[in-house]
């Protein structure tokens, strides 16, 4: 696409994440849906864990309501739980 249509790629910091997955039978091309910033560019990260993006999207499904207890079953970085509380912070 980039020869063809001449679009500048900038893999460090993409516009769109396009995710392809192909076998015998299909292919599945997927675009996120769900987006969210990160709240200080992960700046509460000092080492690899889960991806905040994917924390978010995890809480976000649990539909969490004020009052409610959040916790991290992961047991890993705390990215799941750093991210419910940014995100909802009427939750304990």
């Amino acid at each position: 696409l980039a020869d063809k249509y001449g679009w500048q790629v900038n893999l460090s910091s993409p516009d769109l994440d396009v995710r392809l997955q192909l076998n015998r039978e299909e292919l599945l091309v997927s675009l996120s849906a769900l987006a969210q910033p990160l709240v200080g560019s992960g700046s509460y990260l000092e080492k690899a864990g889960l991806h905040p993006t994917i924390s978010w999207v995890i809480a976000k499904t649990l539909d969490i309501q004020p009052g409610d207890v959040v916790l991290d079953p992961m047991c890993g970085c705390g990215v799941l739980l750093c991210e419910a509380a940014i995100s909802w912070p009427c939750a304990r």
